[in-house]
């Protein structure tokens, strides 16, 4: 019921208006609650080690507030994934060249060497990430993925804050 509330009343955006109808949309393939790429509301198999993919920016919102926590802002998204004096200590180059962007799929969290400053993983490739700041066109998403070319680890993307992002 908390969690309802923390998101009741934002705007949905894309033409959602009723909070019912905008909860309906947190689906999985079957219909069952949970992330686009889940199958019957449950992780399929063999992927429980791997980040997940497949949710709108609203459910991104509501997971992280549902653990205390809120989506980065731009700024500090590139903060914990880059050198603390990137223009003199770059760590851009070797971390990309160190991470997923094989475009086979997702990998484990942390099975490539890409770790940044701050030890954060996977922040280049493997999948995108959602960020707060608003974008023209929906909301910011940053770090490339798995099948986009290395150079998106560096670049603010816009997406439809509803579109399910599948990597």
């Amino acid at each position: 019921a908390e969690l309802l509330k923390t998101l009741h009343g934002m705007s949905f955006g894309d033409g959602v208006a009723d909070w019912k109808e905008a909860v309906a949309k947190f689906v999985d393939s079957t219909g069952r609650p949970g992330p686009g790429t889940w199958i019957a509301g449950t992780v399929p198999d063999g992927m429980e080690k791997h980040p997940v993919a497949g949710v709108s920016w609203f459910e991104a919102v509501a997971y992280a507030r549902f653990r205390g926590k809120e989506l980065p802002t731009a700024f500090h998204w590139y903060r914990a994934a880059m050198s603390p004096n990137e223009r003199l200590e770059s760590l851009g180059t070797a971390i990309i060249s160190a991470s997923n962007f094989s475009g086979k799929g997702t990998a484990r969290v942390g099975e490539h060497a890409g770790i940044g400053a701050y030890g954060t993983y996977d922040m280049a490739g493997n999948v995108r990430e959602w960020l707060w700041n608003a974008s023209p066109g929906g909301r910011s998403i940053a770090g490339g993925a798995w099948n986009t070319p290395p150079y998106l680890f560096i670049h603010l993307v816009a997406a439809r804050a509803w579109g399910l992002m599948r990597r």
